[in-house]
């Protein structure tokens, strides 16, 4: 299971990337034949609705893991549904026969559940592997690998410019991305944990599972809204105010538990913790290195920020339980209000608020030109 595990996040480590890289390029292309078509004259038009399409398109592409998130917790309510009219019984205590004392036959038993479960998820991965295939390279990724023969994306950032903007931008994004998934990982990982503690220790797998399904479904409205609102006021600022709502949401779940109110109220507040998780940084946090960095270096940069993520799910992982254990759930709580207000300043001083591609094409033109073969007149090339 480890193995299955360590080859798992292999994959998951590549796709993030990938498929962002993939999903942002290639979309401004009829637009800008458009723009040709009628003289030129709408350059700054043309630019922007690039960006917004580009913006989402991989918002998009994203956004299908909020609905693939709540299947698992869905199938194990038809799975429980299915055992209990396969074996004529509705709990645990009718495995015993009363009149014979003998155990009665589990003819769908939970060790068959899960394993099917665990099957059923390379399902959507083949699917995903035949569409991909039947997907042609961008132009723009086949000119940047045309270029990369020359030029390494190192040698590139190096020279650039604008080199301190992108550096700067990546640990932007790096650090926004690693702090939100501390907190989505802790959060979404020990749910069911967190599900207890608001029900009480008697809350059985049916009912954790449905309470699962209508925590996450809350993803998918919220999920929506943050790729509208990207589109309307930009990718900044649903990522700024996006930690602001997870600041007040996860103050507010703190509150009541310190206050040890009704349970119906923490549960309401823990919708809202999970409408904000999944609102705002939950989208932007993978779109923004797909839409800032160039071609050349998308897919690296965007590795890099995804890699930092995967650091903080490890560190939501593993530190959530001790300090929970060590403290209490309002302790937690607390913690993650204040990661917000991290992630609102990293937002804040190191992501660019103009959402445009920080390109390096016009230094990768000088190298080129700095390293055409000279005539005998002295010029690069043909020029004289």
């Amino acid at each position: 299971l480890c193995a299955a595990r360590f080859l798992l996040g292999v994959g998951v480590g590549g796709i993030y990337p990938l498929s962002a890289a993939r999903a942002s390029e290639g979309h401004g292309e009829d637009t800008k034949a458009e723009d040709d078509e009628e003289g030129g004259s709408q350059d700054s038009t043309a630019d922007e609705q690039q960006h917004k399409n580009m913006t989402n398109n991989v918002a998009w592409a994203f956004f299908w893991q909020t609905p693939g998130a709540i299947m698992p917790y869905l199938l194990t309510m038809l799975f429980f549904w299915i055992r209990q009219e396969a074996n004529g019984w509705d709990d645990e205590a009718g495995m015993v026969n009363n009149k014979t004392g003998e155990t009665n036959p589990d003819h769908f038993p939970v060790d068959a559940q899960w394993r099917i479960l665990f099957c059923l998820g390379a399902v959507p991965t083949l699917m995903a592997m035949y569409l991909n295939a039947l997907i042609p390279e961008s132009k723009e990724f086949l000119e940047a690998k045309k270029q990369q023969k020359e030029f390494s994306a190192v040698e590139l950032i190096k020279k650039h410019p604008a080199r301190t903007q992108l550096l700067r931008a990546l640990f932007g994004t790096a650090s926004s991305w690693f702090m939100y998934d501390v907190s989505y990982y802790g959060t979404a990982i020990f749910q069911p944990d967190i599900l207890k503690a608001i029900w009480g220790d008697s809350t059985d797998i049916f009912a954790v599972a449905w309470q699962s399904a209508a925590v996450g479904a809350l993803g998918i409205p919220a999920a929506v809204l943050a790729i509208w609102n990207s589109q309307s006021y930009g990718s900044y600022w649903t990522q700024f105010w996006g930690f602001a709502l997870m600041a007040v949401s996860f103050g507010l779940l703190g509150l009541a538990f310190a206050l040890d109110l009704a349970p119906g109220y923490k549960f309401g507040l823990f919708l809202l913790v999970s409408f904000a998780i999944n609102y705002g940084p939950n989208v932007t946090t993978f779109t923004l290195p797909a839409v800032l960095f160039p071609t050349e270096v998308k897919g690296t940069f965007h590795g890099v920020s995804a890699a930092s993520a995967k650091l903080g799910a490890v560190a939501g992982t593993f530190i959530y339980k001790p300090v929970q254990v060590g403290t209490s759930m309002q302790f937690m709580m607390f913690m993650q209000a204040v990661l917000s207000i991290l992630g609102m300043l990293v937002t804040y001083l190191f992501i660019p608020r103009e959402e445009k591609v920080i390109d390096a094409k016009g230094e990768r033109e000088a190298l080129e030109k700095k390293a055409a073969p000279k005539d005998h007149y002295g010029g690069a090339g043909d020029e004289y």
